[in-house]
């Protein structure tokens, strides 16, 4: 029997993990890791048990591998999960994901073309909305400020009092107003809110009674400046939202995010420790940003939390003072881009399929694999809120 040449037992574990992954180690024969007079080459006695190398012409095929004794793997995995801790990698502990009132639907992402008549944006994405409907979406996603231009100088001008509502907020009233008639859920954009004596980039979430069931306000604001490129500062005009947004509807557990929010994974992380079944971006990335790192960021946002990202995006219009990417998307547990769509206006509809998220969860554990003994991501609000009760 041989050691893993040289090997110390952390670099080992990395190496078996890395096999496992790539499929190149049958996890049943193996003859491999022998109790070793190195105590820093050796695996603890337990471990070592259950764990071996090699790949004997027996098992080489398909048949004789998935009669492999499984518990053997699990096994494995409880002792390397024991040393770990990846419970502990959240704090407070990641709640279970969401089971949802529905397996699969289909959402409607309407890119939409915006312009300065603000009544015209109001009528068009309400037609979008009807049209996203009649095509079988039980969930549909607007853009980032859909009834506006994107400006600092227009967002006070086009702001409006969501907490009001009625003729202090006509593009809530609508969205309102539709998702009641259509009865579905209705995951607003973002447009500009007035709140006192602030202003945010707001995204409402309405059932399909025509309530609203959430509000998130921008959390990371948009200031960026890239020489010779585009310099944008929301913040000058801008308020921070302060809460991440988690509401539970009739089409699952949805997490809100708006536009710039997809760069930071620690929300996302969040979202998905807290039991989202999907995250939703409005956003409108630009012409510098749009092409490099759109798709990068939504796919990798899916792919690391293990659940479904949908944005949705803006026509491009290329006479417009701040030019949209467009691209709407949406994106699989996977990373893989399930429908996507080009700069034009258009309506994309898509299938999603909860289902899905488990499949790739129980092929890619990494909830369980995580190092709970090495880093850890806290949820402050859900900390704090714990520690009053």
């Amino acid at each position: 029997m041989q050691m893993c040449h040289g090997r110390k037992m952390k670099a080992g574990l990395s190496f078996l993990t890395s096999t496992f992954q790539s499929g190149n180690l049958n996890p049943c024969y193996c003859n491999f890791l022998s109790s070793s007079t190195n105590p820093s080459l050796s695996l603890p006695s337990t471990l070592r048990s259950i764990t071996f190398f090699g790949n004997p012409p027996a098992l080489r095929n398909r048949s004789n591998y998935n009669n492999c004794n499984t518990k053997q793997i699990h096994a494995a995995s409880t002792i390397m999960a024991s040393a770990y801790k990846p419970e502990q990698a959240r704090v407070p502990p990641a709640v279970p994901m969401a089971t949802s009132p529905v397996t699969k639907f289909k959402i409607g992402l309407c890119q939409l073309l915006v312009t300065a008549d603000k009544e015209r944006n109001i009528a068009h994405a309400r037609k979008a909305i009807e049209e996203a409907a009649g095509k079988g979406a039980q969930l549909v996603l607007l853009p980032e400020i859909w009834n506006s231009p994107y400006s600092n100088d227009s967002f006070p001008v086009y702001a409006e009092d969501i907490d009001a509502g009625g003729d202090a907020s006509p593009s809530t009233a609508m969205l309102s107003e539709v998702a009641r008639t259509l009865k579905i859920t209705l995951v607003g954009g973002s447009i500009p809110e007035r709140c006192g004596d602030k202003l945010y980039n707001t995204c409402c979430v309405f059932g399909a009674d025509g309530k609203l069931k959430a509000k998130h306000r921008k959390i990371h604001l948009f200031d960026i400046d890239i020489p010779g490129k585009i310099t944008f500062i929301e913040s000058k005009t801008l308020t921070a939202g302060e809460t991440p947004t988690v509401v539970d509807t009739d089409v699952g557990r949805i997490a809100i995010g708006i536009c710039y929010d997809i760069r930071f994974q620690e929300l996302a992380v969040l979202y998905a420790s807290r039991g989202a079944n999907l995250i939703c971006y409005p956003g409108a990335f630009n012409m510098t940003t749009g092409p490099l790192h759109w798709e990068l960021l939504q796919r990798t946002r899916a792919m690391d939390n293990q659940l479904y990202v949908a944005t949705c995006s803006p026509a491009r219009d290329p006479g417009a003072g701040y030019i949209a990417w467009g691209h709407s998307t949406l994106v699989g547990p996977f990373g893989e881009v399930l429908a996507t769509t080009e700069h034009d206006e258009a309506i994309v509809v898509a299938e999603i399929d909860y289902s899905a998220i488990e499949l790739r969860r129980t092929s890619l554990p990494l909830e369980k694999q995580r190092r709970g003994d090495l880093y850890q991501l806290v949820d402050v609000q859900r900390l704090n809120s714990q520690s009053t009760k």
